[in-house]
């Protein structure tokens, strides 16, 4: 402890990883050969607590001793309690690169420079490399919005002085039972996490929610990026972070031995009788209800991609057509098309049909689905799309928009498509003209996770895409 109030930093001191700017020009100029490595959302959001001191003791990447017992005892090598692992992941290749008294350098993902690891350890885990080292950071990762909020330990033990504090960390937007309760908490610090591993979040909409809370409860707010961790290394950030009491809760409660361990008081709090496990069920104040039903709107007000999927001739392009007619009629969202034909002729006109390039079709319709989505409307695909894991890969981008996504497996019969062949395709391949052809030389893997399976055998093209249109009405995407 210090002589005054406020408890001291875990483990003595802060560990602060910044380097000044003679050291940072040196670093810069040092570093062009140097092998590199560009971080996540996540990495970014680890890196940042290493070099701030919100992870004191650590003042870089864990050695593979340290990772090992923390793995096996929630220690480092030198008996410090701590919870889980902090070391960097890295590809085979990068790993390859390095070597044990080299250096690696970490960049965001504009390639800015923002730290370089000295390289102690390099060890692999399952199919994973992983690396410990110090680190010299040449910046903190740059946040261009509140960044009033984003305070480091330094910063907020200026501010709070000797004033002891009691910290409550929070993920999700405080709920009406929680405010009740914290609105009597004197010196309250709120460490906001915003979850850079929930794709769906909408991160300026919880600040703005965790504005109004801190505002309500007279706190400090302090804003974290974070990848969700554990209430036990969250309480080493808050006592960093100068708290000496920590206010457990029913999302993240605190076990007795590891506040023991971590020097931090438990406080005492009522349950939270609206405790759920959806969070955006619960009941909030009038304020943080607003900003939560913006960012999260009902299904008949979110963006939706339709993402028609089958052989060549099963229909999905003409079902599609039908859709778009369907939900221009409807109104209320703006619909866009876009079939594999077209989109080959235009956003993937340079591209050749070898399977590596057929996946970067697909992406590329994926990207454009998601942003359409992101912006309230509404986009219908129709490509081919014959691998499972780049159509999973087009549904996660999508998703990480918040708006909907839903897959449509159009299920004609290779016989059926192939009895049709409009364009001689299948002609074609059966000759060996075409290769690599989807059905015939090349797989379709069918779809076991699509919402709608449509059999199009004695179905006309209409009545298809009324079953999808039922389906959309019976999951609430109209009103």
């Amino acid at each position: 402890m210090s002589s005054g109030s406020i408890i001291s930093p875990y483990g003595g001191e802060l560990k602060l990883s910044l380097v000044d700017e003679a050291r940072a020009a040196e670093l810069k100029a040092a570093s062009q050969d140097w092998p590199s490595h560009t971080l996540d959302a996540a990495g970014e959001a680890e890196l940042e607590l290493l070099l701030n001191g919100a992870y004191s003791p650590l003042s870089g990447y864990m050695s593979q001793a340290d990772y090992e017992t923390v793995i096996d005892h929630s220690e480092l090598a030198d008996g410090t309690y701590w919870p889980e692992p902090v070391s960097l992941s890295l590809s085979a290749e990068t790993a390859d690169a390095l070597s044990a008294g080299g250096q690696l350098v970490l960049r965001d993902p504009e390639l800015v420079i923002l730290a370089i690891v000295n390289v102690t350890d390099i060890w692999q885990v399952g199919d994973e490399w992983r690396v410990g080292g110090s680190l010299e950071g040449l910046q903190l990762p740059q946040h261009y919005d509140n960044a009033e909020l984003r305070l480091t330990p330094a910063q907020v033990r200026a501010k709070l002085g000797d004033k002891e504090t009691v910290a409550f960390q929070s993920a999700t937007p405080l709920s009406a039972w929680q405010t009740e309760q914290l609105e009597t908490v004197s010196g309250l610090l709120l460490l906001a996490n915003i979850d850079v591993s929930d794709p769906a979040m909408d991160c300026y909409a919880l600040a703005r929610c965790y504005q109004h809370s801190a505002a309500t409860t007279n706190s400090e707010l302090c804003l974290l990026n974070s990848s969700g961790q554990s209430a036990e290394l969250m309480a080493i950030v808050a006592r960093n972070y100068g708290s000496s009491t920590w206010l457990a809760h029913t999302d993240n409660p605190l076990a007795e031995d590891a506040a023991e361990r971590i020097g931090i008081k438990i406080g005492q709090i009522d349950s939270d009788p609206s405790a759920l496990p959806d969070w955006r069920e619960r009941e909030y104040p009038e304020a943080i209800e607003r900003e939560i039903h913006q960012a999260f709107p009902p299904k008949s007000s979110q963006g939706l991609t339709v993402f028609c999927t089958g052989l060549s001739g099963s229909g999905k392009s003409t079902i599609a057509r039908v859709l778009l007619s369907k939900l221009q009629e409807k109104g209320g969202r703006r619909v866009t098309l876009l079939d594999g034909d077209h989109v080959r002729q235009t956003l993937s006109s340079e591209l050749t049909f070898s399977k590596e390039h057929r996946n970067l079709n697909i992406l590329r319709i994926g990207y454009v689905a998601s942003e359409i989505t992101n912006h309230g409307g509404i986009a219908l695909c129709a490509p081919i799309a014959p691998y499972a894991e780049v159509r999973d890969s087009v549904r996660a981008t999508v998703e990480a928009t918040g708006g909907g996504f839903v897959l449509v497996h159009v299920a004609t019969t290779l016989e059926e498509c192939e009895a049709r062949d409009r364009k001689g395709l299948y002609a074609k391949a059966r000759a060996g003209i075409i290769p690599e052809f989807t059905g015939i030389s090349d797989p379709y893997e069918e779809p076991e996770n699509a919402e709608v399976v449509l059999t199009t055998a004695g179905k006309t093209p209409e009545e298809c895409a009324q079953e999808v249109m039922l389906y959309l009405e019976g999951e609430g995407y109209f009103g």
